[in-house]
């Protein structure tokens, strides 16, 4: 009854949603009314003794009943992540051990990470990329099975109608290959993407994950038998200079609450998956994938949305002849919280002053109000424009002094390295970034410290760029 209910009312939303609106009034009408009566009642407790006792009972009963579920629901929305994936490194050391823990410092602080490193780009490989356009991912039966089940998971975030790129198999550079990279894929969808490595750990019943019943053995499954998606993600950290050093500042977006991932957290400067209808490709998703656009092109179309830039500075970016921008494709990982979702990592320098980025800033945050107010005027004339298909929308960007960055401190309980301390799950991510102060005040900036919680693959960019930094 109560699924027949849903479907009847979310049907009338779409479809009708002056008489929705009506209904939604006439039942409050109706408690109020209800209420009315109940006093009245009250003051004549005797001719109404009876009526009173049960309409109160159902009453209190229904609206206890209601609120109980209101803030069940509330409650797992609010801790949604954590139900649909883990990213606490004390699961991942009970299944996997140390086979894919890294450890590292930096800033005089340890950083703890699992991931599975395909490749280490040092600049001398040669990248082939081998598509198949026509190919596309089938779920498994079991899953499409439990489809229901899984989509629940992601009541809270947002998702959209979008076909993505599929990293089937890759073959690591060997002197036998020529020092060849060769990069495998195909077609997904992001739809299969929310039913298996974004719904991983979700309880599909008591004991029952995709996890526990695709990939439940101390190693990854090889990508070429793997049954999940596994669509190419896209991770960069994005630096302004300082003075004459290029890693001056550390560009970090934060996320609203309906993100997919790492709600109200920080990310790495730009954090998406691989597209290919941004207008890079003249038939999008059925065009052949080039290697440029992997080491490249996919950076600078995910500027503008990852970092609110204006969309006139990546223009010029995209200038052959542009000293605004410097990319280096650092390497390839298997995402071990994500059931081995395949990354790109990369190092964007820009050659322009904080200054300069908040002017470009402002710029995309008035056309992004402009298009919000359009939308609203046409939408309130029941006009429909076209779909922006935006997910994991920054909220705003911090920038943070790339010397303060460092790990909360590590609990300290124990020291033993086949020992793992669940404590050190909470830790979260601080550092220091610049607090723009209006132009009237003599001091323009300031920094304020913050410690928030943060996506896993930015600290394993953050591995990768140090690894190539030392090479």
């Amino acid at each position: 009854m109560e699924d027949s209910l849903f479907r009847y009312f979310s049907n009338l939303r779409q479809q009708h949603p002056l008489i929705y609106r009506f209904v939604r009034i006439f039942n409050l009408l109706l408690v109020i009314l209800l209420l009315i009566l109940t006093v009245k009642y009250i003051i004549d407790y005797e001719v109404y003794a009876d009526i009173i006792n049960n309409v109160l009972a159902s009453f209190v009963g229904i609206a206890a009943g209601y609120l109980f579920l209101k803030l069940t629901i509330a409650l797992q929305r609010r801790h949604e992540d954590s139900h649909k994936v883990s990213y606490h490194n004390s699961d991942m050391w009970k299944q996997y051990g140390t086979n894919y823990l890294h450890r590292f410092s930096m800033n005089d602080s340890v950083f703890m990470v699992y991931f599975e490193p395909l490749f280490q780009n040092d600049g001398k490989s040669k990248i082939e990329v081998v598509d198949a356009p026509e190919q596309t991912f089938e779920l498994d039966p079991f899953i499409k099975q439990q489809y229901f089940n899984l989509v629940e998971a992601h009541s809270k975030s947002k998702s959209i109608h979008s076909q993505t790129v599929r990293l089937r198999d890759f073959t690591a550079p060997t002197e036998e290959n020529g020092n060849k990279a060769v990069i495998y894929t195909m077609r997904s969808n992001y739809l299969s993407h929310l039913l298996t490595n974004r719904a991983l750990d979700y309880h599909i019943k008591p004991e029952v994950t995709i996890r526990r019943i695709f990939e439940n053995t101390s190693r990854l499954t090889p990508l070429r038998r793997s049954k999940l998606s596994n669509h190419i993600g896209i991770n960069a950290l994005v630096f302004l200079k300082r003075g004459n050093d290029r890693c001056g500042y550390l560009l970090m977006p934060v996320r609203g609450d309906d993100a997919t991932v790492a709600k109200n957290g920080v990310t790495a400067s730009i954090a998406t998956r691989l597209q290919m209808d941004t207008g890079a490709f003249e038939h999008n998703y059925d065009d052949h994938l080039t290697a440029d656009y992997l080491t490249k092109g996919c950076i600078l179309d995910g500027m503008a949305a990852g970092l609110m830039l204006s969309d006139d500075f990546v223009r010029r970016c995209r200038q052959e002849d542009s000293n605004l921008v410097t990319i280096e494709w650092l390497g390839i990982s298997r995402d071990i919280y994500e059931g081995g979702k395949p990354t790109f990592f990369y190092a964007v320098y820009l050659n322009i002053s904080v200054e300069e980025f908040w002017q470009e800033n402002d710029k995309y945050l008035e056309a992004e109000r402009k298009r919000d107010d359009d939308e609203r005027s046409l939408r309130a004339r029941n006009l429909l424009p076209l779909s922006r298909d935006i997910i994991d929308r920054v909220r705003t960007v911090l920038i943070a002094d790339w010397k303060s960055v460092r790990m909360e401190k590590l609990s300290g309980k124990t020291d033993r390295e086949d020992v793992y301390d669940a404590d050190n799950d909470l830790r979260n991510l601080c550092f220091e970034a610049l607090c723009r102060q209006s132009k009237n005040k003599k001091k323009r900036t300031s920094m304020q410290r913050y410690a928030m919680r943060f996506e896993q693959n930015m600290i394993a960019n953050i591995w990768f760029f140090l690894q190539r930094s030392n090479v």
